[in-house]
């Protein structure tokens, strides 16, 4: 039984560190995933229609489109220009 219990706890370390480097791997990556299907076209819209905004100066609803982008697209190359552009952004109200 005691056999069990200390199997078990290496497993879950393992299991724990694994999922931990997981993590620190995608916040870390710089435009290293690649998005397919219905979350491509989800960053794609959500992203044009950022730019959409953005053009017509309405940088307040911009923001909220870049933030989301950023938020559940993170590593993305999707995520890497919006990120840009909300520090074009920030830079602009702060002048």
């Amino acid at each position: 039984m005691k056999k069990f219990f200390c199997v078990l706890l290496v497993l879950l370390c393992v299991g724990f560190v694994f999922t931990s480097q997981g993590c620190n791997f995608s916040k870390n990556s710089t435009s290293n995933r690649q998005l397919v299907g219905k979350q491509k076209a989800q960053a794609e819209d959500w992203l044009h229609s950022a730019n959409l905004l953005y053009n017509v100066n309405d940088y307040n609803f911009a923001l909220e489109y870049y933030k989301k982008v950023v938020k559940y697209y993170p590593g993305t190359k999707y995520s890497s220009e919006a990120q840009n552009r909300i520090n074009e952004i920030k830079d602009t109200k702060i002048n």
